[in-house]
This record gives C-alpha cells, sequence and structure tokens, in this order.
C-alpha cells in the first residue's frame, strides 16, 4: 500500500477498483485536480489512501455558456482565482474552484 502527501483538512479515501480522481473530488466536494495534484500526479491501486485537502474557496460547476470570464464576473474575481487557471474551455459540469477574495 502506498501513501501520498498529507494535506490539512478534508479527508482520507483508501481507493477501491474503479475509482478516479473525479470520482474522489466529488465524495468530497471538490476539484479532480487539486486532488491529482496533491497526491503526486500518478496512477493509483485499489487500496492506496488519497489524501484530500479542504479547498478555500467556492466550489462552482459550470453551466451551458460559461466562460472563465464570465464565471469571473459573476464571482467578482480575477480569472487567475478560478481553478484549474490553466483551462481556457470549460465544459458542462465541470467542477471549479473559485479562489480569492471578490473584489
Amino acid at each position: 500500500m502506498r501513501i501520498y502527501k498529507i494535506s490539512h483538512g478534508g479527508g482520507i479515501h483508501r481507493v477501491r477498483e474503479g475509482d478516479t480522481y473525479a470520482s474522489i473530488a466529488d465524495k468530497f466536494d471538490t476539484v479532480a485536480e487539486i486532488v491529482k495534484a496533491e497526491n503526486g500526479g500518478g496512477e493509483f491501486m485499489a487500496g492506496d489512501l488519497v489524501f484530500v485537502s479542504d479547498p478555500q474557496g467556492v466550489l462552482y460547476t459550470a453551466r451551458p455558456l460559461d466562460t472563465i470570464a464570465g464565471i469571473a464576473k459573476k464571482f467578482n474575481v480575477s480569472p487567475n482565482d478560478i481553478f484549474p487557471a490553466d483551462i481556457e474551455n470549460v465544459y458542462v459540469g465541470q467542477k471549479l474552484l473559485i479562489k480569492g477574495q471578490p473584489k
């Protein structure tokens, strides 16, 4: 059994057959990219422990016609405050973490 980096807050999930970063993130109401980054980004196996931090911010699920600029405007934050920040296109159902303080 491998144990990945410990994060503060959130929780611990023992991986089951068929789990993905997205399914684990859904369980903890967070973003798959955060869970993946915090746990080394590699593949995991059933029985591994995955640590999930408590994300600071607002979790937002993208809707039809959403754009990064539009979401930033809706929350009165910079586009850089939306994680994952390196995305150019948003898809319906994608979970995004809105960080930062409204301006």
